[in-house]
């Protein structure tokens, strides 16, 4: 198998099962199994399927400070992540909220914290990356360094654009 470092985010995600997006007005809505809370992220969740394969995988984040790390590997998980390079330095962990219906369309409610602020420590990530087979990154912005770093390194890079735009198609076309 491989060995891959994935830069992203880290996040508390809410997932809602609605009957319809548009949701419509109502005062209560009750269901039961349709409220769903737990850490998760793009990368997180890369981190999670590339272990699950049997991949060995360094995974680089940032979380709030008070963010509990046990919460990142639940006791009943059979798939867990080290958490030694999720570092808690952001004043709160970024926060999502997620509608879906059963037509799988989804509207999502996104509180980034202050991700876009937040600096990684790269010291630690260049004998990682520099020993690694491929580095998988999000496009936030603590994750830019690791582009440089992957290229020196001429290690294969993978990035999750999640929405794209102009500045990151300057990013890549800089690379």
């Amino acid at each position: 198998m491989g060995k891959f470092v994935v830069a992203g985010v880290t996040q508390i995600e809410t997932i809602v099962k609605v009957e319809k997006i548009p949701v419509e007005f109502a005062p209560l809505t009750r269901g039961t199994g349709t409220i769903y809370t737990s850490v998760g992220g793009d990368a997180y969740n890369e981190s999670l399927a590339l272990k699950w394969l049997g991949n060995e995988v360094t995974f680089m984040s940032m979380v709030g400070r008070s963010q509990k790390m046990d919460q990142l590997n639940p006791g009943d998980r059979k798939v867990t992540i080290p958490t030694e390079y999720i570092i808690p330095q952001m004043e709160n962990t970024p926060t999502e909220v997620i509608f879906y219906d059963k037509n799988r369309r989804q509207q999502i409610f996104e509180d980034p914290k202050d991700l876009h602020d937040a600096v990684y420590d790269m010291s630690m990530a260049t004998p990682l990356v520099a020993a690694c087979d491929m580095v998988i990154l999000a496009n936030a912005n603590f994750c830019k360094p690791f582009l440089r770093l992957a290229r020196e390194h001429c290690k294969r890079i993978a990035v999750n654009v999640r929405n794209f735009n102009h500045n990151m198609e300057k990013i890549i076309q800089n690379f």
